[in-house]
């Protein structure tokens, strides 16, 4: 019988099956009378719902303490739907099916999508040296006691150090990564998107890696949008310069506040990694989190430095996620309270 971690391990690999297959639906309903994927789809039920009833069990009954006490995303999702259902006059279902989906794509997904993000960070900062130079000497400005002290910083120190390049670091690997290249809905009802007829049930795919993105975004008659979206207030949003765009440079995001003081602005270009509305991923702070905190580490004491051509390969693999083919570089010792570059 296979254990709690293989059962997420295949359904992992069952799902990167639908991913490359030429007809996902078809293809993956085959694999799904397989009886070694039904076992593990049980042993991940099992899992979940014991998971449940434990969260369940110290949860407290006023929504106040409720909210403060979670400690996981299970605790807070559970406190929601608590929450959603005195709103709406129902009774709260903690084993509804959605709630079983979401918690299986916040282990599949949130361990693929952070993992290859630093492994493509890794890449991108040693073939680029300015910008790894650059957030070493962030590092070096935020965390003077640990270097004073010449111990590692703590969690909470990397948590609430204003670094905005160390922010626009992240930011520019996510945005160059695209270790999720498109995120898709389903049309739940007829409608027209940009003058385009959308049935009901039609798979909408919102490309994260074309025009606006990387190259020059395509024109749009304001005519073809939608009364909701000409009643809108203008946007914050940004867009980037055809001449760069295509470049890694963290600076991108930064800019000067009212106060001449150097911020990250999150809205300054186009970005799709996680999604967005009620529907986005609801794993972005943590995976923001879990980023910071290696990136940190990792820089305050290491350089990065690539590797000869010969040992290089821009291929890229597609998976559940997209990641580079392999990963090397050239690791120099340098922690910040030695080094001085």
């Amino acid at each position: 019988m296979e254990t709690e971690p293989a059962a997420i391990t295949t359904l992992a690999a069952s799902v990167e099956v639908g991913f490359n297959s030429p007809l996902p639906v078809q293809h993956h309903w085959v694999l799904r009378q397989l009886p070694h994927l039904g076992g593990a789809v049980r042993i991940k039920n099992n899992m979940t719902r014991r998971e449940i009833s434990k969260s369940l069990a110290r949860m407290p009954d006023d929504d106040e303490k409720a909210q403060s006490s979670a400690r996981t995303a299970l605790d807070n999702m559970l406190y929601r739907e608590r929450l959603t259902a005195k709103k709406n006059g129902h009774k709260p279902n903690f084993y509804a099916s959605y709630i079983f989906d979401e918690m299986l794509a916040y282990v599949i997904a949130g361990h693929d999508t952070t993992s290859n993000t630093l492994t493509w960070g890794l890449i991108y900062l040693a073939d680029n040296q300015q910008p790894q130079a650059q957030l070493r000497d962030q590092l070096r400005a935020v965390f003077t006691a640990a270097i004073a002290e010449k111990r590692q910083p703590t969690v909470q120190e990397i948590i609430k150090a204003q670094a905005p390049y160390l922010d626009a670091t992240i930011e520019e690997i996510l945005r160059c990564s695209v270790v999720l290249p498109n995120v898709t809905r389903e049309a739940l009802v007829d409608t027209t998107i940009l003058g385009y007829h959308i049935p009901k049930g039609t798979l909408v795919m919102c490309l994260s890696n074309g025009p606006s993105f990387f190259s020059p975004g395509i024109p749009v008659n304001d005519e073809l949008r939608s009364p909701s979206s000409k009643a809108a207030p203008e946007s914050s949003l940004g867009s980037w310069s055809p001449e760069d765009m295509h470049l890694f440079k963290p600076e991108r995001w930064l800019e000067e506040s009212d106060e001449s003081e150097i911020i990250f602005n999150p809205r300054r270009g186009p970005m799709n990694s996680f999604g967005g509305g009620p529907r986005g991923c609801f794993g972005k702070r943590l995976a923001y989190l879990e980023l910071r905190v290696v990136i940190a580490l990792l820089f305050f004491n290491f350089k990065l430095h690539s590797v000869p051509p010969n040992m290089r390969s821009d291929k890229r693999v597609e998976h559940i996620t997209v990641e580079p083919a392999e990963c090397l570089v050239n690791l120099e010792d340098a922690p910040l309270w030695v080094s001085t570059t």
